[in-house]
């Protein structure tokens, strides 16, 4: 044989065997329920809940905006175990056998603004590359 077909049949049976680890190790939307909801939490308490005075039509002055940072902060812990479920149902899942793609749409009340965000689940593990406030 050739160096070239050896190379040839090597490159081949690693480019198979990347797809069946990629296939058996793709993330169950279980899986993902309880990483979003982790995720979420930290991003609604960091960037919601510091914005919430902003949302506001009023000032209220420094010390009730941060009485209302720490009450959304709370609300966000409390609900944890309830954010799975929100985003299990307000989310849709793409399976591509490889990999999957999860898209999950938050609708908070106002006068919060609306949130989505894209994640890719991979290799067991979970990259979440975009999240945009609408």
């Amino acid at each position: 044989m050739k160096i070239s077909q050896v190379i040839g049949m090597v490159g081949g049976i690693g480019i198979i065997c990347i797809g069946a680890i990629a296939t058996v190790s793709n993330p169950q939307e279980s899986r993902y329920q309880k990483y979003a909801g982790e995720q979420i939490a930290f991003y609604l308490k960091e960037n919601v809940c510091q914005d919430s005075n902003s949302n506001l039509p009023i000032d209220l002055g420094k010390f009730s905006s941060k009485a209302l940072e720490n009450y959304c902060k709370t609300l966000v812990d409390a609900s944890q175990s309830q954010l799975g479920e929100l985003i299990g149902k307000q989310t849709s899942h793409q399976n591509y056998v490889f990999f999957s793609i999860y898209q999950t749409d938050i609708e908070l009340p106002e006068p919060f603004p609306h949130y989505s965000f894209e994640t890719l689940g991979i290799f067991s593990h979970f990259y979440t590359f975009r999240a945009e406030k609408r």
